[in-house]
């Protein structure tokens, strides 16, 4: 018998499987027994080739079809014979102590039945979907809306993904995530299998809700931890997750509050699902128009500082006791559309709502063109001149609030930050992994490495995974939702890359060079970028 059956659900990604069943040897060590099963979900990117080729000690189940999570991973649980079962997500990096520590703490606390690893994002951060309650009316509005994540030390407010809770302490939870579940045979004897009735999410919690119902104990165990790779969506892709989490939820309730709780609680847990699942939506899709509206709102409120310091500002150049005539932000609606217009105008032209909104040398830049323009309009239109002091001393408020905001937002809480493949894998672009923060004044995070050829000997540099080569980097940028190239000059000449860049026409991406003589400016890592 197998000491553990480990159950994957693959799907497009097999660079992923191929790094995960990686991960998976060298966990085990050779000491541990371990079972693999991969059930494909109908992927067309030659995963099953791909994997056969490279492991001959596997179970590979290819499906014509998708059959979701819950049944895929049911195909391979079916016929899993180890003393332990890991449902793993192909997109998941162990580390090397995994199976010891968890077969050593299962070994000695046999009350409990299911638990999942610390689970960190490829920048070491918990990924917060490891440990989850079960919904209630408030938690589920408040992790839909994504009201948890502004108060995450709350307990009230954070409650469904238990946000609050010490990331290194051993607790029990009512639920874990589907990319790492480890639980003993029992639960396979009691036929407790993964619910049928999702497709996309909500099936993780429910497999748990049915375990507990059983008198089972689920807890959070980071005495090890798992790496998870989880690929960033496109807007149209959120709204879809979206809807299927909020269906997901309602299937939940149905199922197994039915009985539990009265008429009107369900109705109040389904109108806060329902709520919380417009405003996730509204917040997706007015994304794109956070930066223009955060720069208008400067503007208002740019505007009020500007009628306020008025009074006082008079005073100072004229006379201590001269009584200016009073101002009304009203005076000012008509003169403050077409000072918007040519803000939002120029900033739209130099782009510093796209690729270069980390530029703070662009941004002043259209400041003192913005500045010349109006002043210019303020000139000649005496119409529109009502105080210059107040329009002078506007902008000079609105442009500081502009300012504020983006250091704020954009260079401390990395918001908008895009994401990074490095390609080529040679001793400079290695240091890349070392030098992550030395490139955050370019906006982006590395995502990853793709090597030239397939002669790479690990699956991952650092804390950062190899998805594979060059020949399928197309399907990565879709995959990985890439922003942008960093290619190594040690890798490809200066031909291979400009072919490289004519061959990815198609793609809005950003280009940068690692020279082989590169240097770090002021503690900042200087790429040369190359203009589209």
């Amino acid at each position: 018998m197998p000491d553990i059956s480990i159950v994957i659900v693959n799907y497009n990604v097999k660079y992923f499987l191929y790094n995960c069943i990686m991960s998976i040897k060298n966990a085990a060590k050779g000491k541990i027994k371990t079972q693999i099963i991969v059930v494909d979900n109908a992927s067309y990117d030659h995963s099953k080739e791909f994997i056969e080729e490279k492991f001959d000690d596997i179970t590979y189940i290819y499906n014509e079809e998708n059959l979701g999570f819950s049944k895929a991973n049911n195909q391979g649980l079916k016929i899993a014979t180890g003393k332990y079962i890991l449902i793993l997500n192909p997109d998941t990096i162990l580390y090397d102590n995994v199976f010891e520590k968890f077969i050593e703490y299962f070994e000695n606390n046999p009350k409990v039945t299911m638990a999942t690893a610390k689970i960190i994002t490829p920048e070491g951060k918990l990924d917060s979907v490891c440990h989850r309650s079960f919904p209630t009316a408030w938690n589920s509005f408040c992790h839909i809306s994504g009201l948890s994540k502004l108060f995450p030390n709350s307990k009230k407010i954070s409650s469904y993904n238990l946000l609050y809770l010490p990331e290194n302490e051993i607790s029990e939870v009512d639920s874990i995530s589907g990319s790492f579940m480890f639980f003993r045979r029992e639960v396979l004897d009691e036929n407790i299998l993964m619910p049928t009735d999702y497709f996309m999410y909500g099936e993780d919690i429910d497999f748990c809700y049915q375990i507990k119902k059983q008198g089972y104990k689920i807890i959070y165990l980071p005495l090890a931890k798992v790496i998870h790779y989880r690929g960033r969506s496109s807007r149209k892709e959120k709204i879809k997750t979206k809807k299927h989490f909020f269906k997901s939820m309602n299937i939940f309730i149905k199922k197994n509050y039915n009985n539990k709780y009265s008429f009107w609680y369900k109705i109040a847990l389904n109108i806060a699902i329902f709520l919380g699942y417009i405003v996730s939506i509204i917040k997706i899709t007015t994304q794109n128009l956070i930066m223009p509206l955060l720069d208008i709102i400067s503007y208002a409120l740019g505007l009020i500082i500007g009628i306020e310091a008025y009074k006082p500002i008079v005073k100072i150049l004229k006379d201590s006791n001269y009584i200016p005539n009073p101002l009304t932000i009203a005076q000012y609606y008509v003169i403050s559309l077409l000072y918007i217009a040519i803000i939002i105008g120029i900033f739209l032209y130099n782009r510093l709502y796209q690729e270069n909104k980390f530029k703070y040398k662009k941004f002043f830049i259209s400041t003192i063109i913005v500045f010349l323009l109006t002043s210019t309009i303020t000139y000649f239109l005496k119409f529109f001149a009502f105080s210059r002091i107040v329009l002078f001393s506007t902008l000079c408020s609105s442009f500081a609030l502009m300012y504020i905001w983006r250091i704020i937002l954009l260079k401390r809480l990395k918001i908008f930050f895009g994401r990074a493949l490095v390609l080529g894998i040679d001793d400079n672009s290695k240091k890349i992994s070392e030098l992550g923060k030395k490139i955050t004044h370019y906006g982006m995070s590395i995502a990853g490495y793709v090597d030239k050829k397939e002669n790479f000997k690990i699956n991952k540099v650092t804390k950062y995974p190899i998805f594979g080569n060059i020949t399928t980097l197309k399907d990565l940028i879709d995959l990985e939702k890439i922003d942008n190239l960093i290619i190594s000059a040690k890798s490809f000449s200066l031909t291979e890359i400009l072919a490289l860049q004519k061959s990815l026409d198609e793609y809005n991406l950003n280009y940068y060079i690692l020279p082989e003589e590169y240097e770090i400016i002021n503690n900042k890592l200087k790429l040369l970028q190359i203009q589209k």
